[in-house]
């Protein structure tokens, strides 16, 4: 039973590495840069809202914050991706 639970955890920690990958590829295709100083630049960009969802703007800052939130969660295994 213990190679099950390791199993789990290989495949919740691909889905952190998933989610850290998206949030710097969203990242890098609006800024072309990791640098935090250009990325702070263009910070005004990330918040044009892209998505309408019921009542709520979801703007592309969110959606990049939610996949970072998603891949820290899954790599540190916290409380929703523990096993």
């Amino acid at each position: 039973m213990a190679w099950k639970a390791g199993i789990k955890a290989i495949i919740f920690n691909r889905l952190g590495d998933v989610g850290i990958i998206i949030a710097l590829i969203l990242v890098y295709s609006i800024t072309y840069s990791f640098d935090f100083y250009i990325c702070y630049l263009y910070l005004p960009y990330f918040n044009v809202s892209t998505a309408h969802v019921g009542a709520l703007y979801v703007s592309l800052l969110d959606i990049i914050c939610f996949f970072f939130l998603i891949g820290v969660l899954g790599k540190s295994a916290q409380i929703g991706l523990h096993i």
